[in-house]
């Protein structure tokens, strides 16, 4: 793994963390945001949850095992591609939903960067696949 891949990696991770800590607080401008883009419920309830996992997976991909800093980082860019989905459902524009958009194109490459196709098959090799 590179500085690169690994500097991204963490900081993709603390962003999930930090977004996270924001939806658990109930902080005005989340909350607002959040009923904004028409998100109740249990949806609402979850997400902070899909954060931490996708977080602390994106932070144990540098210690543990990377493939599992990969697929978490997969998991947070889909999760930030489903954020842009509920704006544009509600009609935002590109001001309403650039954020979660370059969140998932930073995530996105997180998670290719990491590994060199030798890094990949040793990777697959140690899990015994």
């Amino acid at each position: 793994m590179t500085t690169l891949g690994i500097f991204l990696s963490a900081i993709c991770g603390l962003i999930a963390l930090v977004s996270a800590s924001s939806k658990f607080a109930e902080t005005e401008p989340v909350v607002e945001l959040l009923d904004h883009v028409q998100v109740t419920g249990v949806v609402r309830q979850t997400l902070p949850y899909v954060q931490i996992a996708g977080g602390l997976g994106a932070l144990a991909g540098l210690f543990v095992a990377p493939w599992l800093g990969v697929a978490a980082l997969v998991g947070l860019t889909l999760y930030f591609l489903g954020a842009v989905g509920f704006h544009l459902r509600v009609g935002d524009q590109i001001a309403g939903f650039g954020g979660p958009l370059a969140l998932a194109g930073i995530m996105a490459v997180a998670a290719a960067w990491p590994f060199s196709p030798s890094d990949a098959a040793d990777e697959l090799l140690c899990v015994g696949l």
